[in-house]
């Protein structure tokens, strides 16, 4: 089973950590003339500074194994490789991974920071608003959504836009559906506004997911759906947003998916887990049919989640292999 990190500790360190310099060696023995000018033309034109590992660690500030594994889960910087095998930093890699570190002192996190050096200046973006600020704004994105008013959605989204995704689902589009939920039962909201409003939030999750890459190409890969007649998928997509950013690479095969195309997508993908999501109430008995279903189709090799509000809370199915949580994220980050 591959372990679920954030950050993996790695003892594979490179080198004795002292410092190299860039500077092309000079042939042989030289006359003075020939020494002045060598000296002229390098003060005029000097090489590209070169730095080994521990050097990169100490200006800036970032443990050597956290630059190591941000290399590997996110591809931040890619350093060269010396005759020796050493990882040969550059000054334009250093200057990355500083603006990195300033951005996660602002309370960014690693993918997040790492989505905002695409930018022009990155160093530009505003700190994150403050915790409260999308429990505020709920109400006004509800007001506009209930009037179909999507270009009024998308400015208070775009308002906070430097927001870490997890704020946003936690604290904006899981509440807005919640109240969208309740107002379509209470008879305040149509079908057709919760149908509006619900759009938009997949819209908003699927462009997250989108934007991570759907998480590292060499993370725990994980196939995320919802069972033959579950076509609720709005808390899939956004578990899948998470486990992306907790360094999941996340294959999303989205609602509704006849088990024979999950089977299939197991074998071409290389698939570490499988995560059904359970909206709707299910007992006991129709979840162990259901893991045998699944597990027939996958093989004994994938681990198997069914999880999501569905399923009943402490519930043993006495399938190997299988786990069933009302909280998956809790599961898939262990």
């Amino acid at each position: 089973m591959h372990p679920v990190c954030i950050i993996c500790s790695t003892s594979s360190l490179d080198g004795d950590g002292t410092a190299h310099c860039g500077y092309p060696e000079l042939p042989g023995p030289a006359s003075p003339a020939h020494r002045a000018d060598n000296s002229s033309a390098h003060s005029r034109q000097r090489a590209p500074m070169s730095y080994r590992i521990k050097t990169v660690a100490e200006r800036t500030g970032i443990p050597r194994n956290t630059i190591v594994a941000w290399e590997r889960r996110y591809g931040v910087v890619k350093p060269v490789r010396a005759p020796n095998g050493y990882r040969v930093y550059s000054d334009a890699d250093v200057a990355r991974l500083q603006q990195v570190k300033l951005l996660l002192d602002r309370g960014f996190k690693i993918s997040e920071a790492i989505q905002l050096l695409d930018r022009p200046d990155p160093l530009d973006t505003p700190a994150a608003p403050p915790p409260d600020a999308p429990r505020s704004a709920m109400e006004e994105l509800l007001e506009r959504l209930l009037a179909f008013d999507r270009p009024g959605a998308d400015r208070l989204r775009a308002g906070f836009s430097t927001l870490p995704y997890r704020a946003v689902i936690d604290d904006l589009l899981s509440p807005l559906v919640r109240h969208v939920g309740h107002g379509w039962e209470r008879g305040t909201c149509t079908v057709a506004q919760e149908h509006f409003a619900t759009a938009w939030v997949r819209d908003q999750l699927s462009t997250m997911l989108l934007q991570l890459g759907g998480g590292p190409p060499g993370g725990h890969r994980v196939a995320c759906a919802t069972p033959p007649g579950e076509r609720h998928e709005l808390g899939l997509l956004g578990l899948g947003v998470k486990l992306a950013l907790h360094g999941n690479r996340v294959i999303y095969l989205g609602p509704d998916l006849p088990l024979e195309a999950l089977g299939a997508a197991v074998v071409t993908q290389g698939i570490d887990t499988v995560l059904l999501s359970i909206v709707n109430r299910t007992d006991a008995g129709s979840l162990r049919e259901l893991a045998d279903d699944v597990r027939a189709v996958i093989g004994e090799s994938p681990r198997l989640v069914l999880g999501g509000p569905g399923v009943p809370e402490d519930i043993e199915l006495g399938c190997p292999g299988v786990i069933t949580t009302s909280v998956p994220e809790e599961v898939l980050q262990g």
